[in-house]
Order: C-alpha cells, then sequence, then structure tokens
C-alpha cells in the first residue's frame, strides 16, 4: 500500500512498540492507495487501538472515520475496552466494495478524540 501522511501521522519507531503508525492530532490521518486484481467484495482488516490519556486521566477515546474510494465504510469508530480503556493490537474487519486496479483509502481521527490512534497493520482480504 502506498501511504501518503496527512497532519498527525507519524511512525513510532518507540514505545509502547515500535514499527506502528499513529494519529495524533484531530481531522489528521493519511491517504493511501491499494490494488486489487478484480472488482468484488474484500475485508479490509485493520490492527490496531487507542492509547490512555495519562496526563488527564481520562477513558481512551480515538474515534476514526475510514473511507474507501469516497464511500464511508464506518464513522467515528473507537477501539475501546472495557469503561473506556485503552487497546491494543485489536484487529477489526469490515466488509468494502474494491473496484479492479487502484482504489483509495481515506483514514481520519475524529474532531472529538482525545487519545490517539494506534495502526499495527492494514490488510485487504478476499471476502469471508
Amino acid at each position: 500500500m502506498e501511504i501518503k501522511p496527512l497532519s498527525g501521522f507519524v511512525f513510532n519507531d518507540r514505545f509502547p512498540k515500535s514499527g506502528t503508525w499513529r494519529i495524533t492530532v484531530r481531522g489528521g490521518g493519511f491517504t493511501g492507495k491499494f490494488t486489487v486484481p478484480a472488482g468484488d467484495q474484500y475485508d479490509l482488516v485493520v490492527t490496531g487501538g487507542s492509547s490512555y490519556d495519562d496526563s488527564r486521566h481520562m477513558p481512551s477515546y480515538s474515534p476514526v472515520t475510514i473511507q474507501v474510494n469516497s464511500r464511508l465504510i464506518v464513522s467515528d469508530y473507537s477501539p475501546t475496552g472495557p469503561n473506556g480503556a485503552a487497546t491494543e493490537a485489536l484487529p477489526n474487519r469490515w466488509p468494502i466494495f474494491a473496484r479492479a486496479g487502484q482504489n483509495t483509502l481515506q483514514f481520519a481521527l475524529g474532531r472529538r478524540a482525545t487519545t490517539h490512534y494506534w495502526i499495527h497493520k492494514i490488510e485487504i482480504q478476499t471476502a469471508h
């Protein structure tokens, strides 16, 4: 996947795990381009999570909006655990339709986010 970072999209090479991406700014995120062989149903699988706000002792809230080819996949989804606890590396799966050839993935952190959204892995899989 080819990634074009937008504001607040940074690569994390340190804590808590190296090799992850992080969206740190409300409204920030990235645009990605991916290619599939045929126009069909696929699954977008995002392994990621939200961080805890140690400075204010607030529950985790990292809502993201995801679009594929400008079609809304999920809006204000926040991967939190019980009682707003931070989460780490949870896989989330959404059905998408991708056209043959190049497609665009848009990922943005919500305007009311209080914590960062972490991305460990993004996959486009054949639909189950």
